[in-house]
């Protein structure tokens, strides 16, 4: 059974650890408005860490809410060993 996703941007305040589609995991650094008349969806910037433009916008239904980061003990995140 898939986990039910929230929907509202403002249950992504910045800093949430979120999943993205594509199974990335990032943080919320923060929302968006609607761009144009035209376009009245709100997104939200999710930042992955690898440099300073590893960043995906996407619409919050897009969006799944961690509560924390999947690499984390407690507070620390552990250092993975990828070599």
């Amino acid at each position: 059974m898939k986990p039910q996703q929230d929907q509202d941007i403002d249950d992504f305040p910045p800093g949430t650890w979120v999943r993205t589609p594509s199974g990335k995991v990032g943080s919320v650094l923060k929302a968006r408005g609607s761009e144009s008349k035209h376009d009245h969806f709100q997104r939200v910037v999710v930042y992955f860490g690898g440099g300073p433009r590893d960043t995906v916008v996407l619409q919050p239904h897009l969006l799944t809410k961690l509560d924390k980061h999947p690499a984390s003990d407690g507070d620390d995140l552990k250092v993975l060993d990828v070599a």
